[in-house]
């Protein structure tokens, strides 16, 4: 998995529910933009609290693109770093925040490993474009992994593991429900 990550064949990045999930480097465009509003959506209180918002962001993000464009890679302590010569004091979780907004953004994604430590890369230095998807056939083909690969499983399990509005997850359901099998758990 670490030689898989270090050539960028998968992406360890913000995706889903906001925490990290590793992805296919073909999948992450399409899966950001299926899900990076709602992440955005459930971290804002977050934001809020350590007093970020949409002007500190706009600046931290110009930072970190200018300290990783032509191939660098670098840990959050040198992110940090980076931010604080630029007169931006960010520190602890909030740094975290900040690049977690990044990874949603599509700005940044997990580079290679230094040691043993973790870096970013610039998103679109490190991940091949693909082809732009239609919603509803993101919706579906989230819904058909999902159930291949975590099945049996209930619509409130895929809703949770997707971060989707019921709605949504519903729909995205019905879509691949075709494709599926269906079966009837006694007691569910």
């Amino acid at each position: 998995v670490r030689d898989a990550l270090d050539a960028g064949t998968i992406v360890r990045t913000h995706v889903l529910r906001p925490t990290w999930h590793y992805v296919m480097a073909g999948d992450v465009r399409w899966m950001l933009e299926l899900t990076a509003p709602r992440i955005r959506n459930a971290a804002a209180a977050y934001y809020r609290q350590a007093g970020l918002n949409p002007t500190v962001f706009a600046k931290c993000h110009a930072v970190v693109a200018r300290a990783l464009e032509g191939g660098r890679h670098l840990t959050r302590r040198d992110i940090s770093a980076a931010l604080a010569r630029k007169g931006h004091a960010i520190a602890g979780q909030a740094v975290g925040h900040v690049m977690m907004q990044a990874e949603l953004d599509a700005l940044v994604c997990r580079g290679v490993s230094r040691g043993s430590e973790a870096t970013y890369a610039l998103f679109d230095e490190w991940v091949p474009p693909s082809p732009a998807m239609a919603r509803e056939e993101a919706l579906a083909r989230l819904a058909h992994r999902y159930f291949c690969s975590h099945g049996p499983a209930l619509t409130a399990d895929f809703t949770w593991w997707s971060g989707l509005t019921a709605g949504d997850a519903k729909a995205a359901i019905a879509m691949t429900a075709p494709q599926l099998e269906k079966r009837r758990i006694d007691g569910l």
